[in-house]
């Protein structure tokens, strides 16, 4: 009995306090893969508190082989920094041209012809009466270039003698150079029958009266 109580007693009895202070935890910070000039690959580890870093070997990887300093071959490693992007430049704005308006359209196809410049007879009658459609055929069968025995000319065949300062000509504008004109012609003898009547006319009144 003596004995169980001795083994009790030696197994309840306090601990003494230890005097070390309690272990602090270790923080281990594994850094990426690097590469050896020789080859191989090696991965860096930082333990905190700061004690010792060690420079532990690992075994090549697949996605990083061994390479040499001549392999031409080696995949570029990207490094992300800190650095701040350069500000955005401003937008370019482009001055456009001017537009310009479209030009017109040309004349449809079934746009109306040029009118046809009147015939003898249309100018005669927009100036004399009925009557000079027979006295023209008489006088220059309606030739504008007729010239008669003593110098008269073109349709109504007129006479040089109204070709004077004031005369029948000048008065209706034109001059003796314009008497082969057939509008010319005819603003003359207009003239003369506003102030005559047929009697300029009356040497050839047998043909046409």
């Amino acid at each position: 009995m003596t004995a169980v109580l001795a083994v009790a007693l030696l197994f309840c009895a306090p601990i003494p306090p230890s005097d070390a202070p309690p272990a602090s935890p270790t923080w281990v910070i594994s850094h990426p893969v690097v590469r050896a000039p020789d080859g191989t690959t090696h991965r860096l580890e930082t333990r905190w508190p700061p004690s010792t870093s060690a420079l532990i070997a690992a075994p090549p990887t697949t996605s990083l082989p061994p390479t040499s300093p001549s392999d031409s071959r080696a995949t570029p490693v990207s490094v992300e920094t800190d650095t701040p992007a350069p500000p955005e430049s401003p937008p370019i704005t482009i001055a456009q041209p001017e537009v310009q308006p479209p030009p017109p359209s040309p004349p449809a196809w079934n746009a109306d012809p040029p009118a046809e410049p009147p015939t003898l007879q249309e100018i005669v009658l927009a100036k004399l009466p009925p009557v000079f459609l027979r006295i023209v055929p008489c006088e220059s069968s309606w030739n504008v270039w007729a010239v008669g025995p003593f110098g008269e000319r073109s349709l109504a065949q007129i006479h040089p003698l109204h070709a004077a300062a004031g005369g029948a000509i000048e008065r209706a504008g034109w001059t003796w150079a314009d008497m082969h004109n057939p509008v010319a012609n005819i603003d003359v003898a207009a003239v003369l029958y506003r102030e005559s009547g047929l009697a300029p006319w009356a040497s050839s009144r047998r043909c046409w009266g």
